[in-house]
């Protein structure tokens, strides 16, 4: 299989005709697909209201002028069209579209083609592909199967088990060098990390040559008057600003003829040394850290119920310890370093008591010492 090099946003580019083919015969490619995450074709109704109207269209894409003639014979892809529109509310939740078009330039671009994935959060994102076909080069569209459309939890395939991403994975038919494969994939993203606020991130290029780049923010005037932008290295030029209906401000960056980065053994991520394009609401890193901070209120507490639930467990006894302080939560604390000392590290005396006790009376002792602390 021949992976490109590079995760463009969310998406990766892993494709191989041979699995394709395989997938198409066998349906092994099935195999580890979550049944619980179903991908819709349908897209809600705000994507036909607000996206669906600003997507670039397809024929003013294809009739975008080559980056160079060269690249015909050093590239297998060409991205014809990246772009991303994002369609923010209040609370900081968003519906987002990313969509592209690009084309085979040979049989070595047709197998990279033949597969894509996406990557999402599962547990935040509603998914939907509104459009997902390959053309050929006579115009004939061939939409991608409900079959070709599926997805793995990340756990399934990579050592972050904890992790709550997933995996959409696209399997285009027949595609062939000059065929071009196009997709619309949507994203409900119905909970918010940083309510009221927005941040975004977005490299400033693609793996290959990209004929147009192009990023559509429409946000809440309020929150609009509070967003700021910067590139880390190369970046898009000043946004075109329109003002909407609803109290809307639209944000709309664009850059044509973006060539393919050349990607050095041990460099650092774009992350680090760019090109990439980033934004956010917040006015600045004090106040995200303050928010931040927040985030760490919470599970640095231990809730009464909690305290009474380890009690339950240790048993109806209870050793409170002196405090300089009184408090009972020092106590607690006093008594369980106490206890995890003595259990952790026991002292010469308490080994030998310990070879007189039965075995049940030491498991008894650990399992006090665990729920303590």
């Amino acid at each position: 299989m021949k992976t490109m090099p590079y995760s463009f946003g969310r998406r990766e580019f892993a494709a191989s005709a041979g699995l394709a083919m395989a997938m198409a015969l066998s349906g092994s490619g099935m195999a580890g697909a979550d049944e619980s995450v179903k991908v819709a074709r349908d897209a809600p109704d705000a994507y036909r209201e607000f996206i669906e109207p600003n997507l670039t269209p397809f024929d003013a894409v294809t009739a975008l002028p080559e980056i160079r003639e060269a690249a015909r014979e050093g590239e297998g892809v060409e991205m014809l069209l990246y772009e991303r529109i994002l369609r923010v509310a209040e609370d900081g939740t968003f519906l987002e579209a990313t969509r592209e078009v690009a084309e085979a330039l040979n049989q070595q671009g047709a197998e990279d083609l033949a597969e894509d994935r996406h990557r999402f959060r599962a547990s935040t994102t509603r998914l939907s592909v509104p459009v997902a076909r390959t053309i050929g080069e006579g115009g004939e569209a061939k939409e991608v199967a409900d079959e070709g459309l599926f997805v793995k939890a990340e756990g399934e395939s990579d050592s972050e088990v904890h992790s709550d991403e997933a995996i959409l994975t696209l399997v285009y038919p027949d595609v062939k060098a000059g065929s071009l494969i196009e997709n619309v994939i949507v994203e409900e993203v119905h909970t918010s990390l940083t309510p009221g606020e927005f941040s975004f991130g977005q490299p400033w290029v693609w793996v290959g040559n990209c004929r147009r780049l192009r990023l559509v923010i429409e946000l809440p005037a309020a929150m609009a008057d509070r967003l700021r932008w910067s590139s880390v290295g190369a970046g898009p030029g000043e946004p075109e600003i329109a003002e909407l209906d609803g109290g809307y401000r639209r944000f709309t960056w664009v850059s044509d003829a973006v060539e393919a980065h050349q990607f050095e053994r041990g460099a650092p991520p774009i992350a680090q040394m760019g090109p990439l394009f980033h934004g956010s609401t917040f006015a600045s890193w004090d106040d995200l850290g303050r928010w931040f901070a927040g985030l760490l209120e919470d599970p640095a507490a231990c809730p009464p119920e909690i305290k009474a639930l380890a009690a339950e467990w240790a048993g109806a006894r209870t050793i409170r310890a002196r405090s300089p302080s009184g408090s009972a939560d020092a106590s607690a604390k006093t008594c369980a370093t106490r206890r995890w000392n003595s259990a952790s590290a026991p002292t010469s005396r308490a080994r030998r008591a310990a070879r007189r006790r039965p075995a049940t009376a030491i498991a008894r002792t650990r399992r006090t010492c665990s729920a303590s602390c």
